[in-house]
């Protein structure tokens, strides 16, 4: 193999594993404990139509630790028998605290 194909070989091999910590960092930190003392805005209503084989999760607002930010809805693949519990924030005496939308049976 060339000294120029290893080298773009080894470049794209080490992009991968950066992009990869990344993404599973990223994953990681969704779940994460958030929380906020100042209340979500109000829960913006999305109208979409029905959509064979999937279902929609709601948006949901994130707290960034400055601001809210709206975050938009997606179809999801339906895993029936269970049940999509959309993202939510909880409040808790006087802060607010952010649970992920997941999967319940």
């Amino acid at each position: 193999m060339s000294a120029v194909r290893q080298g773009l070989l080894g470049g794209l091999i080490a992009t991968s594993v950066v992009f990869g910590a990344i993404v599973t960092s990223g994953a990681a930190s969704a779940g994460a404990n958030i929380v906020s003392d100042l209340a979500p805005p109000p829960v913006r209503v999305e109208h979409v139509p029905p959509r064979d084989g999937y279902i929609w999760a709601p948006g949901h607002w994130e707290w960034n630790g400055h601001f809210w930010a709206w975050t938009s809805g997606s179809y999801i693949f339906d895993r029936r028998p269970a049940q999509w519990i959309p993202d939510r924030w909880e409040q808790t005496e006087t802060q607010w605290r952010y649970l992920p939308g997941h999967w319940d049976r």
